[in-house]
């Protein structure tokens, strides 16, 4: 069973790709961020896709050996470059217009993790926020697509795959969540605590209208979907897999600065969120 996932930050993304690896599945992610590029994985290989400035189309791979690794969360780190070898400048991100000629070997991926851009869509559903990214749900409920891409093929492909939108039921533990890992923690230890709570319930207002902003988008252009619970879904299921691991496996990952040193903050932080919504 071929699937793709699409999920806001803090959505399950790990989770995610730790069942690719689990099961052997071969997984394309499309990094949902300001500079665009896949990872392809596979069992023994990880290769890079991405655009340079002039539209010339880039790849570059290494050999891994993923045994004993399966559920290793530190390991996923590595599909990110954080080395930054051959990403270009973060603050002047380029515009994929060419990236589409490569989508049939991401469509060959038994996984697909974060597929909007392949449909044109690209961006942080982070509106407001320190980068000024595009405001996502608004260009997918509007259909104003940045990319260039072959809009027919990626549909076609799409509606043959199962397309997964996945949400979260538990509003507290999503806030904590995000509270805990999904924003900058050098703002707390700039003593700068306001701009941080104001930046996480800005991705919170988005991660919660994300789903439906999705949703709508694949009701336009016919692609069928299934809404998957963070909280309750069955993944083996769902994604048609033999092995899993809890729903919360990750639900800490990258989170345990905040934890140890701002515990005693957290409880009002979402206290505070859940009175506004």
């Amino acid at each position: 069973m071929q699937s793709s996932y699409t999920s806001s930050h803090r959505g399950g993304k790990s989770h995610y790709k730790l069942l690719a690896q689990l099961n052997n599945k071969s997984i394309a992610q499309i990094n949902q961020g300001r500079t665009l590029y896949t990872t392809i994985i596979t069992h023994d290989r990880m290769t890079w896709y991405w655009e340079e400035y002039g539209g010339t189309v880039c790849w570059e791979d290494k050999e891994i050996d993923l045994t004993g690794r399966e559920t290793d969360l530190n390991y996923t780190k590595e599909m990110y470059r954080k080395d930054g070898s051959m990403w270009m400048d973060f603050d002047r991100p380029v515009l994929a217009n060419n990236l589409y000629k490569i989508f049939p070997k991401f469509f060959e991926c038994d996984f697909i993790l974060y597929p909007l851009p392949l449909l044109g869509y690209f961006g942080y559903p982070k509106p407001g926020d320190i980068h000024n990214d595009i405001e996502l749900c608004e260009a997918l409920e509007t259909r104003n697509a940045w990319m260039n891409v072959d809009l027919d093929y990626s549909i076609k492909m799409m509606r043959n795959r199962n397309n997964i939108i996945a949400y979260k039921e538990d509003k507290r533990h999503e806030a904590w969540n995000f509270f805990t890992g999904g924003g900058d923690v050098t703002l707390l230890h700039e003593g700068k605590e306001d701009e941080y709570v104001r930046q996480i319930k800005l991705r919170l207002h988005e991660a919660r209208r994300l789903p439906d902003s999705v949703r709508s988008l694949y009701n336009y252009y016919k692609i069928p979907y299934e809404m998957f619970s963070l909280d309750t879904g069955d993944y083996k299921k769902v994604f048609g897999v033999e092995k899993t691991i809890p729903n919360d496996y990750t639900s800490t990952f990258e989170a345990n600065t905040v934890i140890t040193e701002w515990s005693h903050k957290i409880d009002k932080w979402i206290e505070d969120y859940l009175d506004e919504i």
